[in-house]
């Protein structure tokens, strides 16, 4: 397991916090890192480190599986306060020992962080464009950054809030702003101060790390292959729920969420959403929904890929054993796409009627191998467009009544 340390050779740096709802523990932690001022110091509160975010356990918060799956979370992340250049953008590698973190760099690293900070939007003809950010900090988070990031993660918060009220709980939860400010020292390229913000979060990995953590807790690969079917079938629901609301999440992927599960009940943590599109003024607004489920599910084919690769393994089905790859991890995408639809369209196959009982069927025979077959060929266009036809015309949520 990797340990982190705040690099001791930099200075300290001026940093302003404007608004928070932080207690005086928890603030003078912020403050130590934000400023620069002896971080380390706090570095046994530290829990992971996530690019150009810090996750500490909060020093006067305690928190519990329930309590994550209310909304309630005992850790701060710190958005834009510095980070590490350590990323692993796919596969599984030994991390090194110790990484070092940080300050931000106002300096424009656009092209260095290209691969990472991509854009994806639909043209007039509704072809996907890919397109980079002409600005990027390096570490650090600029003002319509942290703009976005507060306003989507407010909305999703508050959808959560707002159906629990009415006794329906949504299949995910979402991070709680607690602090933001800026470095007035640290100018971007527009001349406005670097931003930086800390939300409420849960002290619990990311999902690549669930898998893996199954694995050395005394699973197997199979065991790790069926906890991502599991929550490519949650992400359904959650995805579901986003579009029902004329939101697409337009950066999921694995990374980027987490399980929250005890014996009673399941969510899903969705973090980074920053990204996030209205997309209801949107001339092909059911493509953007296309492109979360493909973004998705290709996170979870790389994975899966990843896993066979570093274990070695062969795939097994009805007790035969597939030799050749390709087919292997096409009949997982076919079973990651069931698993996901079928979560996607719980709504309709809930009303238990015999349109529902079609659906199902074609979910299988039809709409699963098709766009399994695209997602396997990466052809992200005809599968957004295939999607756009396939998807529900009503705005049901995925959620549940809470007992």
């Amino acid at each position: 397991m990797s340990k982190y340390l705040f690099n001791e050779k930099s200075p300290k740096q001026e940093a302003v916090i404007v608004s928070s709802g932080l207690d005086d523990e928890e603030r003078r932690l912020v403050k130590s890192v934000v400023e620069w001022d002896f971080p380390n110091e706090w570095a046994k509160n530290l829990f992971a480190v996530h690019g150009r975010s810090i996750v500490f356990k909060s020093p006067t918060r305690t928190g519990c599986i329930d309590d994550y799956l209310e909304g309630r979370f005992d850790g701060l992340q710190l958005v834009g306060v510095g980070g590490s250049l350590y990323y692993v953008r796919s596969g599984m590698v030994e991390r090194p020992g110790i990484l070092v973190i940080d300050q931000p760099d106002p300096k424009n690293h656009a092209e260095m962080l290209s691969d990472i900070t991509e854009l994806r939007d639909f043209d007039n003809e509704g072809k996907i464009v890919f397109s980079n950010r002409k600005y990027v900090p390096l570490r650090g988070m600029d003002l319509g950054e942290a703009q976005n990031r507060k306003r989507f993660t407010a909305i999703v918060r508050g959808m959560v809030e707002k159906f629990r009220q009415e006794n329906i709980r949504l299949p995910f939860v979402a991070p709680e702003i607690a602090a933001e400010g800026y470095f007035p020292k640290k100018i971007d390229d527009g001349n406005t101060p670097l931003q930086f913000q800390v939300y409420r979060v849960p002290i619990i990995p990311r999902f690549p790390s669930q898998t893996t953590d199954r694995f050395y807790q005394g699973g197997d690969v199979r065991d790790m292959l069926d906890l991502i079917g599991f929550v490519t079938h949650k992400m359904g629901k959650v995805l579901r729920s986003f579009h029902a609301n004329d939101l697409a999440y337009m950066d999921s992927h694995l990374g980027n969420i987490s399980l929250i599960s005890n014996n009673k009940s399941d969510a899903i943590y969705t973090t980074d959403l920053g990204s996030m599109k209205e997309f209801s003024n949107e001339k092909f607004p059911r493509r953007y929904m296309g492109f979360d489920a493909y973004s998705f599910l290709f996170s979870a084919m790389k994975h899966t890929e990843a896993i066979l690769n570093f274990f070695q393994s062969k795939i097994l089905v009805n007790g035969a054993e597939i030799e050749d790859r390709k087919i292997a991890l096409l009949h997982l995408a076919n079973s990651y796409i069931d698993s996901f639809l079928n979560g996607y369209f719980r709504p309709e196959i809930a009303q238990n009627t015999d349109e529902s009982k079609t659906l199902s069927h074609r979910i299988k025979r039809e709409y699963s191998p098709y766009l399994a077959l695209l997602l396997h060929g990466n052809m992200i266009q005809k599968f957004v467009e295939h999607f756009e036809i396939i998807s529900p015309r009503n705005r049901a949520i995925a959620g549940f009544y809470a007992s």
